[in-house]
């Protein structure tokens, strides 16, 4: 019975274990609602933040914020697991860097350019400008699945600055990266590059001396931005300054403002859309991530703040429709911090991370029902009921063979006793003379048992049997 313990146990553990595995963990989370995590393990910035099969990975960076050193960076590497909320070191990348482009194909993290180090030291006020910097064109890949690093060609075409977009976008299995209005293409199987349709200029009002307004051109890619693909088209955040016109009934007056903007690139026929304006206020969009519209509507949140970190400090959340090119606030991260952060969205849940904090982001519209057809995705009812009846199956299998083994057994176990039982009256006999006369022996006994007792013992067992059988009838 002691078996038949176990295999209870076993299916009590394996049942338990499937429910816990696919009931929702997110259904005591609360919609448009922020939660605090666990911290990377050394904090940094400046890394790269990618996800793969729903596990976070943060690479690279600098250790120092302000100035940056020659061995300021590093090529640690981070595995964040939202469902333990736990860090793990991997296997660090081969040149430390930080501010470099990456990107995740085909299950594999590619890391290319950055900054390596600098070529002066910094002055005493800690300034550094854009020639201080040592950059590379290496390109590295990481495989998660076997924790190791391969070296491409270097061949990364893209001087990497301290506000480079650091990551790329693919679509199609190409990856683009968009800096200093130029577009670059990436095709990581055949290690090339190319060129693409630049980012156009766009014109701005701007205040001259006596209050007048004139039309100046503006690079928009030199401006603060973040990149997100939305259903094969790349969207390009950035925010600048507009001039706003009031009038007060006597007299015009002209003011400066933050504004949301926003302009689309279509990898597919390299082109460049018309540039839409969102709402103003905040002076830094430091990332943007993308809902599917599996488990939240399709949506681009895009996180902002400004201020110095002592006054008048701001945070934003801007929800922007692509579909409608309409903007709404959802509630904004509730703490304020002068790092970048770096987004990614996993099954519809953003999350935030930056030097010395990690946040989870519920968007709003988010549920742990699919919005997929049940044929094409099971849902998680139907997966924990075949479990439990492919457990039943196994268990139920494992009984039946346990018990017919038992049987069987206990039948040979009587077969013994009837062999046993005839011992004591051959004992003695010419020919029949056994080592041990206890039950434990019989092998031996029967090894020594000459031919000719060996067909007494037979007959005279068949015998017993068949005069027990008798015994029974009657």
């Amino acid at each position: 019975m002691n078996k038949v313990l176990v295999f209870m146990l076993l299916f009590f553990f394996i049942s338990g274990s499937f429910v816990t595995a696919f009931s929702p963990a997110s259904a005591e989370l609360i919609v448009d609602s922020w939660y605090e995590k666990t911290p990377m393990s050394q904090p940094r910035w400046g890394m790269g933040v990618v996800a793969v099969d729903g596990k976070i990975y943060a690479i690279g960076g600098s250790v120092a914020d302000s100035p940056l050193t020659n061995s300021s960076c590093v090529g640690t590497n981070e595995r964040y697991d939202p469902e333990r909320d736990t860090w793990t070191i991997l296997k660090p990348m081969p040149t430390p860097r930080m501010t470099f482009v990456i990107a995740v194909y085909e299950g594999k993290i590619y890391c290319m350019g950055g900054i390596i180090g600098i070529t002066i030291e910094p002055a005493p006020w800690g300034y550094q400008g854009a020639s201080d910097y040592v950059t590379c064109n290496v390109i590295e890949v990481y495989d998660p699945a076997t924790n190791s690093w391969t070296i491409k060609t270097p061949s990364f075409p893209i001087r990497t600055s301290l506000f480079i977009s650091s990551q790329a976008q693919v679509v199609d299995g190409q990856f683009f990266v968009i800096s200093g209005g130029k577009v670059f293409v990436y095709e990581p199987t055949k290690d090339l590059w190319t060129a693409k349709t630049s980012m156009p200029l766009v014109y701005r009002d701007q205040l001259q001396f006596g209050g007048s307004l004139s039309k100046q051109s503006k690079n928009i890619s030199d401006l603060s931005h973040c990149t997100v693909v939305v259903n094969g088209q790349i969207l390009f955040f950035y925010d600048d300054l507009g001039i706003v016109d009031t009038f007060d009934g006597s007299f015009d007056t002209f003011e400066l403002a933050w504004y949301q903007r926003v302009i689309i690139y279509d990898p597919k026929n390299d082109v460049w859309s018309e540039e839409k304006t969102g709402p103003s206020g905040g002076s830094t969009t430091f990332d943007v991530g993308a809902t599917t519209g599996v488990y939240a509507p399709q949506k681009v949140y895009v996180l902002k703040h400004t201020g110095d970190g002592d006054a008048n400090n701001w945070t934003f959340n801007g929800v922007y429709d692509p579909f409608s090119d309409k903007w709404s606030t959802a509630k904004p991260m509730p703490i304020f911090t002068t790092e970048y952060w770096n987004i990614v969205i996993i099954d519809d849940i953003l999350y935030a991370i930056n030097p010395s904090l990690t946040y989870q982001y519920i968007p709003l519209g988010y549920s742990t029902i699919s919005s997929v057809p049940e044929q094409s995705k099971p849902s998680a009812t139907t997966l924990i009921v075949a479990t439990f009846a492919i457990t039943v199956g196994i268990i139920a299998t494992g009984l039946f063979f346990y018990l017919k083994k038992e049987s069987s057994r206990k039948k040979m176990e009587n077969v013994r006793k009837i062999r046993y039982k005839s011992l004591p009256k051959l004992a003695g006999r010419e020919g029949f003379e056994p080592s041990t006369s206890s039950l434990e022996g019989w092998r031996s006994i029967r090894a020594e048992l000459t031919t000719q007792w060996k067909i007494k013992i037979a007959f005279h067992v068949l015998s017993l049997a068949i005069n027990k059988n008798k015994k029974l009838i009657v």
